[in-house]
C-alpha cells in the first residue's frame, strides 16, 4: 500500500469513490422513456379514435340514405293523413341525413373534430326518423313498417357507438 502523504493514495481513493458511485447508480432502463414524439403520435391516435367513426362505413349509410331518399316514393292518394305526412317528411329526412353523413366522412378522412358530434346528431335524427315512420306504417297496417323498425333499431346501435366514441369511452 502507498504511503498516505504519496499521490498515488489520492489516486486509489479517487478509483476507490468511483467505483463505488458507479455500483450506486440504478443499472440504464431496459425500456426507454417515451420521446416526445412518441407521445405525439399516441395522442394523435387517440384523437382521431375519438372524431368518430370508419368513414367508409359512413359512406355506405350515406348512400343508404340517400338510395331511401330519392328512389322511394310513399305517398298515394288514397293514404290516410298521418301516412301522407310521414311519407312526404321521411325521404327529405333521408336526404338531409344522407348529405350529412357524406360530410361527416370527408371530416372523418381529415380528422375534423366536429365530425363526432355531427355524427352522433345524424345518427340519432335517423333513428329517431326510421323508428318513427316505422311505427306509424305498421300501426296503419303497411308491412313495410318493419323494415324500418330493423333499420331505426341499427341506427340507434350506431348512435350509441358514435355518442361513446365521441365521449371517448370506444366500447
Amino acid at each position: 500500500m502507498a504511503e498516505p502523504n504519496s499521490p498515488n493514495v489520492d489516486a486509489e481513493r479517487r478509483a476507490k469513490l468511483e467505483r463505488l458511485a458507479r455500483e450506486a447508480e440504478p443499472p440504464p432502463p431496459t425500456d426507454p422513456a417515451p420521446s416526445l414524439e412518441d407521445l405525439r403520435q399516441v395522442r394523435d391516435t387517440h384523437d382521431r379514435m375519438r372524431i368518430g367513426g370508419d368513414p367508409i362505413i359512413t359512406i355506405v349509410c350515406a348512400g343508404l340514405f340517400l338510395y331511401v331518399g330519392f328512389e322511394t316514393s310513399f305517398v298515394t292518394p288514397k293514404e290516410e293523413p298521418l301516412v301522407a305526412f310521414v311519407g312526404t317528411v321521411f325521404p327529405w329526412l333521408a336526404k338531409i341525413v344522407g348529405f350529412g353523413l357524406l360530410v361527416v366522412a370527408l371530416a372523418e378522412f381529415r380528422s375534423l373534430r366536429f365530425a363526432a358530434p355531427l355524427g352522433c346528431f345524424l345518427a340519432a335524427l335517423a333513428t329517431l326518423a326510421t323508428l318513427g315512420a316505422g311505427l306509424i306504417w305498421i300501426t296503419n297496417g303497411y308491412s313495410d313498417g318493419w323494415l324500418y323498425i330493423l333499420f331505426g333499431l341499427l341506427n340507434a346501435s350506431a348512435t350509441r357507438s358514435s355518442f361513446l366514441a365521441w365521449k371517448g369511452d370506444h366500447a
